[in-house]
């Protein structure tokens, strides 16, 4: 069985530009392509090329969060 598109869940608050703060799990990449080996970082995971990432809310929905309204992420 592959692996592609596993992810590794972290609890995170998400603050936005506008004062939301959105609760839940991020997702990481289990393989990410650079560095070889482990889970990717929240900083990578903001570095990657695409606009948004996902956000599994405390309530098991899903958000799609815009990197450019992030304020901050905590851990």
């Amino acid at each position: 069985m592959s692996d592609w598109g596993s992810t590794n869940r972290l609890p995170a608050h998400v603050a936005l530009v506008e004062g939301a703060v959105l609760g839940g799990d991020l997702h990481l990449l289990t393989r990410p392509a650079y560095p070889p080996g482990g889970s990717e970082t929240p900083l990578e995971m903001l570095n990657r090329s695409e606009p948004f990432f996902a956000l599994t809310l405390t309530d098991g929905d899903v958000a799609l969060v815009p990197k450019a309204r992030v304020l901050e992420i905590t851990c």
